[in-house]
């Protein structure tokens, strides 16, 4: 729809409601709803305020925000970041991007243990990876729950360096790539929709972390030590562990499962 005739509603004077998905208000006369005042208007999410202040439009009875159907996540191009949302959502259906939550640290590696998830509550803290794009990930219900490292925040948070006995690690790309590197001793602030990364005190004695991802591809193996194998062949077992000779079982070799008989 690009406009609404100047007397397209006038004297409807049982009209109750008005429902527009239009983000932009368009511009409209004042007959065009004449019922306005007795009429509740629903408009899109993160609209109201805008119809609020539109001619005409803010002289409805009520103006009421629609939930919206899905979160919009933008991937950068380095292909990594972290996300926190105010409503459950479904990565079931979604190509090109993955969730995780921080389920373990290897205190030895240094390396957080990332599982993918694809149904997650409202207020998880994920980390993504995926190719760079914008994606729609639509919004459902779910009683899931996770143990998770992870923690989200929906609004801009100042964070310190330690906290109730944890240490807190901020997503960065660094001098070291794209890790979790721990928030300066004068502390550091992390921005609404995000999540930083939570190790106990007593175990965070590292000034970056690597991860691992714990999905079908690269289980058990950090990051650094996946695109090493990938670039020269090495193999790894599945705790991490670099492997001259492997014997029978499962290993990593250039990024990917290998069983050995």
């Amino acid at each position: 729809m690009t406009s609404i005739g100047s007397s397209a509603f006038a004297n409807c004077n049982s009209l109750t409601s008005v429902t527009i998905d239009i983000e932009e208000p368009l511009s409209i006369k004042e007959e065009t709803f004449s019922n306005r005042r007795k009429a509740t208007l629903y408009v899109p999410y993160g609209c109201k305020a805008a119809y609020e202040a539109a001619n005409y439009w803010k002289e409805f009875k009520e103006i009421v925000e629609m939930p919206a159907s899905d979160d919009k996540i933008t991937l950068s191009s380095v292909g990594k970041g972290t996300y926190c949302s105010t409503a459950d959502l479904d990565f079931t259906g979604i190509t090109g991007l993955k969730a995780y939550i921080a389920s373990g640290y290897d205190y030895d590696s240094g390396s957080v243990l990332l599982t993918r998830v694809y149904k997650v509550p409202a207020g998880t803290g994920l980390m993504l990876m995926g190719e760079a794009g914008t994606y729609e990930v639509p919004h459902m219900e779910t009683n899931y729950t996770y143990v998770n490292m992870l923690k989200g925040v929906t609004a801009t948070q100042t964070l310190e360096q330690t906290s109730d006995g944890y240490t807190n690690y901020i997503l960065m790309n660094g001098a070291d790539g794209v890790l979790f590197y721990k928030v300066k001793a004068e502390g550091g602030s992390i921005a609404a929709n995000r999540a930083y990364l939570q190790i106990p005190t007593r175990s965070a004695n590292a000034s970056k972390l690597d991860f691992i991802l714990d999905d079908e591809t690269a289980t058990g193996i950090s990051n650094h030590q996946r695109e090493a194998a990938a670039s020269d062949g090495r193999c790894y077992n599945l705790n991490g562990q670099r492997v001259s000779a492997p014997k029978k079982g499962l290993y990593i070799v250039n990024g990917k499962k290998v069983v050995v008989k």
